[in-house]
């Protein structure tokens, strides 16, 4: 998300090479994961996991900005099945990724649903599918895992709207961006994932008070590009 507020992307926009190595988006990498360098995140960030960092929030071990989803509310809302103490289940609030000077954008990404071409009963399929992404269907699964509407009409509904804490995932997904749908897709992934790690890797090393660099980040960027562009050009 870093990368997109700062006017880069992932590919090109006919999506036929990388753009991830573009200076706007290694500017919005690196500001990003500068932040552990800077002294501005606890000092274990890098051992923790998504799940450990919610963890610590809903245990009262630390009141904190993280980037998280809506999937939270429901700790916050069902105490008996989380855990969570009152006192941060209270508290639980939502802001923005902050805007950048490539603007304001956030992920947005879920499950999917299709039909195979091998399916017996395809027009049934069809219907189920039509069942499952209908108003009444999404406000009823999204209510069960706490979680948005996958649809625009799901989301419209009182129940997310005028809701505090899922309202601002509502405007935010406004302005939602999601992986290139590409059919290479899966390969690219596999080739930017690794070249993200080494650049934790690099943060590590550094340690706090040492910022990872735009020098550092180019260098490892700049090489997942080239097999990317490899890729995309078979």
């Amino acid at each position: 998300m870093w990368m997109w507020n700062y006017g880069g992307d992932i590919l090109t926009a006919d999506g036929k090479a990388a753009a991830f190595n573009s200076d706007d988006a290694i500017a919005g990498v690196a500001e990003y994961y500068g932040l552990y360098g800077k002294g501005l995140t606890s000092a274990d960030t890098l051992e923790l996991n998504s799940a450990q960092t919610d963890a610590r929030f809903g245990a009262e071990a630390a009141a904190f900005a993280y980037m998280t989803g809506p999937w939270i509310i429901s700790n916050a809302r069902n105490q008996a099945a989380s855990g969570w103490p009152d006192e941060s289940a209270k508290n639980l609030a939502f802001a923005p990724i902050p805007a950048g000077p490539g603007g304001q954008f956030t992920f947005v990404g879920g499950s999917n649903l299709g039909i195979m071409k091998t399916c017996a009963f395809p027009e049934a399929a069809f219907e189920l599918v039509k069942f499952l992404t209908s108003k009444t269907s999404q406000i009823r699964y999204a209510n069960a895992i706490g979680m948005l509407p996958a649809t625009m009409e799901g989301q419209s509904d009182a129940t997310f709207t005028e809701d505090p804490l899922f309202s601002v995932f509502i405007d935010a997904a406004a302005n939602g961006k999601s992986a290139p749908a590409i059919p290479a897709w899966g390969q690219v992934e596999n080739t930017i994932n690794p070249a993200f790690q080494a650049l934790w890797e690099t943060v590590a090393a550094n340690g706090v008070g040492n910022p990872i660099t735009i020098e550092q980040v180019k260098a490892i960027l700049d090489e997942a590009a080239a097999t990317t562009n490899t890729l995309l050009s078979q």
